[in-house]
């Protein structure tokens, strides 16, 4: 990463890089050590400006430090480096690259190289400074979708990857997307494509970033998890401050450490005695002594296959995230509250508490309260199993206490592979001609308690979200949770639900202690993350619609004044003001504080509408049926009502 001095001045301050780069720059793969017999491969990756050599290379001396100072710790390592043009100001051309191009180029280059070589299954790690860390997340990214073998064995071998001042966040750099080239004196060409990414709003770099803590979560859940250290900088630098901020170069879940240098120096060490190149080194070590050949994922026998399949309603984990995305991710400030409330971590410390019950009225945030929570037991805990369902009352698939146990049962056994082929052999024979209604809630129930119990397994966590939208056979689901509960003290058990007094009072007979929290007891709490939801809706109006700063503060200040502390009328609101483009003001007061006005004016709007007599008979066929319609089912429906009226 550069450092500029920002000015009108015709000089670009780079004393890492004073010479233009020619049009001969240094990229692909360059080998510094390959020992006989190496046990693993670690790929450096130099950014923004930067190059595969120079980048590493301290002052004054002759060579990069990973090939004069590392080799002597990792004498069985094979390191190499990584170069691509990464240079976003020049006095010629920038490369017009993105992001993307440079990880695909980072995939193909690295996986050919290990053809090569013979490196196939070698253990993998990366070290990534800067904008490598985020070519580097997108490189493992594709590697891991990828259907040629060649290439997805860069994600197959990976077993770390160690951060370097890596924007995660984004960074100051940002800036200078917005400047155009002619306001940069001699610097004739900007590559607009690299900068963009690093703006702290930008959408790709939150993908990338939730896309691949979305992998990590995955990885954990399958006991495949990978090594992970952010190092970030200590010192600012000269007239700018800190290139990259810990918060931006750090995420959640992983110890960060601290480097005493700038941006730029914080990956140039010239002796072994450096501290910085002890604590780098030291983790690499560490790592590397933990490693062994990889194995194949454990097979399946097609007995057990079938097994697995005939459990299957959903993997848990894809639905978590198909929520996220339709909800516009994750916040972290939406959800944080949750971790130091003093309940959550009594359930989570005291082992006499095995239930923790998360109640709500609609729209409270209790979805991706349970979302948050996940991801940071997960994040927190990798190597502690993790079973989870998120019950939808619109969908005959999540609505059912058989499909809850399946849905648990499914994703512990995925995750504990080596105890599959037992529990089939116990009750294969009676899953395998269970249907769908009362009498499967019974054996679904012994088959999850046995799984739990099985002597390999320690602690694990159980979460279902939304019981209320259990609309199948909810007491009998109740009843067996708890009996499962009393059977299991090493299960630590999360449910949340709206305020039911059915549930509650089900709950009320689990044994030991149980923990409620109740997000009306926790009105601040609540108030702060639904603020928080709210400034980062307006931005994204604010961006979609180019609102003036009259406009976005009337928008911010209706929907705090009006939310009342409720996710769902926001989200809701904002909806409809994506379809508003003159007037927004003025058409602020269209939309009703509370769900049920709300509600009402939506019901009011479409019967109102052309079709609101096909609307309005629409609703009394839903309302009539005996369960949800799937949509195949209602679109027939509809097409009969229509050939009816007309």
């Amino acid at each position: 990463m550069p450092w500029f001095k920002k000015s009108t001045a015709s000089t670009v301050a780079d004393p890492d890089q004073a010479v233009d780069p020619t049009t001969t720059f240094p990229d692909g793969i360059d080998v510094w050590h390959d020992p006989d017999n190496a046990k693993v491969d670690i790929c450096f990756i130099h950014g923004l400006t930067g190059d595969r050599d120079d980048t590493w290379t301290a002052q004054h001396q002759p060579e990069p430090w990973p090939k004069s100072l590392l080799v002597a710790k990792l004498r069985d390592a094979r390191i190499l480096t990584y170069g691509y043009d990464a240079y976003v100001l020049r006095t010629s051309v920038a490369s017009s690259n993105k992001l993307i191009d440079h990880a695909t180029n980072l995939v193909s280059d690295l996986a050919n190289d290990r053809l090569v070589a013979n490196a196939n299954s070698r253990p993998l790690i990366f070290v990534c400074h800067s904008l490598g860390g985020l070519v580097c997340k997108k490189a493992i990214l594709l590697s891991r979708i990828s259907p040629e073998p060649h290439l997805r064995d860069i994600f197959d071998s990976l077993k770390g990857v160690l951060f370097m001042g890596t924007p995660h966040k984004g960074s100051w750099i940002a800036d200078w997307s917005k400047i155009p080239a002619s306001g940069l004196g001699v610097v004739k060409s900007t590559n607009q494509n690299i900068l963009t990414v690093l703006r702290t709003d930008d959408q790709l770099l939150e993908a990338i970033q939730r896309d691949f803590l979305g992998m990590l979560r995955q990885m954990g859940e399958e006991q495949q998890r990978i090594q992970i250290t952010c190092f970030f900088e200590e010192l600012p630098l000269l007239g700018v401050g800190l290139v990259v901020t810990k918060d931006s170069a750090t995420f959640e879940g992983y110890t960060p450490l601290s480097i005493h240098a700038n941006h730029s120096n914080m990956v140039k060490f010239s002796s072994d005695r450096d501290t910085g190149f002890k604590r780098v080194a030291g983790e690499l070590m560490r790592w590397t002594s933990q490693l062994r050949p990889r194995t194949q994922r454990q097979e399946l026998s097609q007995k057990d296959l079938s097994f697995m399949e005939s459990l299957l309603v959903t993997n848990s984990l894809h639905e978590m995230q198909r929520i996220l995305d339709d909800k516009g991710g994750l916040l972290p400030g939406a959800f944080s509250w949750i971790l130091t409330n003093d309940d959550f971590r009594q359930w989570q410390t005291n082992k006499q508490s095995r239930m923790l019950w998360i109640k709500g009225d609609p729209g409270k945030g209790k979805t991706m309260l349970l979302c948050g929570i996940i991801e940071n037991l997960q994040l927190h805990a990798p190597e502690t199993p993790l079973t989870c369902f998120f019950c939808q009352e619109s969908d005959s698939k999540f609505n059912s206490a058989s499909s809850v146990l399946r849905g648990l049962i499914y994703m512990l056994l995925n995750s504990q592979r080596h105890i599959i082929a037992e529990m089939r052999r116990e009750y294969g024979h009676v899953i395998k001609n269970l249907s769908d209604d009362t009498s499967s809630v019974i054996p679904l129930a012994e088959l999850l308690n046995s799984a739990l119990l099985h002597p390999s397994l320690g602690k694990v966590y159980a979460i279902i979200d939304g019981l209320d939208e259990c609309k199948k056979d909810l007491s009998q689901l109740l009843s067996a949770i708890r009996k499962i509960s009393s059977q299991t003290p090493h299960v630590k058990w999360i449910v949340s639900s709206r305020n039911v007094l059915k549930i509650g009072e089900q709950l009320k007979l689990v044994r030991d202690e149980k923990v409620i929290v109740s997000l009306e007891m926790n009105h601040a709490a609540i108030a702060a993350s639904v603020s928080t939801y709210i400034n980062s809706r307006v931005e994204e109006l604010s961006f979609l619609k180019d609102y003036d700063k009259a406009t976005k503060d009337a928008v911010r200040e209706y929907l705090t004044d009006n939310a009342n502390d409720t996710f769902l009328w926001v989200s809701l609101v904002c909806k409809q003001l994506q379809d508003i483009n003159i007037a927004v003001i003025d058409k602020l007061t269209d939309f009703p504080p509370g769900l049920d006005d709300f509600y009402q004016r939506m019901f009011n709007e479409m019967l109102e509408s052309e079709d609101g007599d096909l609307c309005q008979s629409i609703l009394k066929l839903m309302l009539s049926t005996y369960r949800p319609l799937a949509l195949i089912e209602l679109a027939s429906l509809v097409t009969a009502l229509w050939n009816t009226s007309t």
